[in-house]
């Protein structure tokens, strides 16, 4: 490796200890404002524990609409709202690897499933890139003809479905009346 850097004239490698590491990661923590109103940087949010950033606001990372999201100030859950969950089905259509939405959002995986569950997004098909195209999601959704519904039974909430003959009610009415009622909906 060091022939290689060589040859391609870059700098030597700098080896921090772990002593010096953890005080540079201080110094970068200590520069966040403490004020919870303040919206920090996908950057400055990336650094804050997930204790941290509850009850704080930050930047989803490559967003182009520049979405936001807020933590609860008394658990690690994310206040969800259809901005959010539309860039999630977007970044679903372009394939974008999962572990890298659930970054891209600081969010853990399975809360990633668990909106991708309730949006009702389709099986993905092909490779998983680390990064989000918006151009390849429009073009997925306007080949498979998928649109965003509002559920019938259930006002306010909005799932994907096809065109021609895709479902109606949603997925989070029908688990809501199997789990009251017991019942298959």
């Amino acid at each position: 490796m060091r022939a290689k850097r060589k040859q391609l004239g870059l700098p030597p490698r700098i080896r921090l200890s772990k002593i010096q590491a953890e005080t540079i990661l201080a110094e970068k923590r200590s520069a966040i404002p403490a004020d919870p109103a303040v919206v920090l940087t996908w950057e400055q949010a990336s650094l804050l524990p997930p204790e941290a950033r509850r009850g704080r606001t930050w930047l989803v990372r490559n967003s182009l609409s520049r979405l936001t999201l807020t933590g609860h100030k008394g658990g690690d859950k994310v206040r969800w709202h259809e901005a959010a969950n539309i860039e999630i089905a977007y970044r679903h259509f372009a394939f974008q690897n999962p572990r890298e939405i659930a970054r891209d959002f600081l969010i853990s995986e399975s809360a990633l499933k668990s909106q991708s569950c309730w949006e009702q997004l389709p099986p993905r098909r092909g490779a998983k890139v680390p990064w989000f195209i918006l151009a390849r999601a429009e073009h997925y959704i306007g080949e498979h003809h998928y649109i965003r519904r509002e559920c019938l039974c259930k006002s306010g909430c909005f799932f994907w479905t096809s065109r021609k003959g895709g479902d109606r009610v949603s997925r989070r009415y029908r688990r809501s009346i199997a789990a009251t009622h017991g019942i298959a909906a």
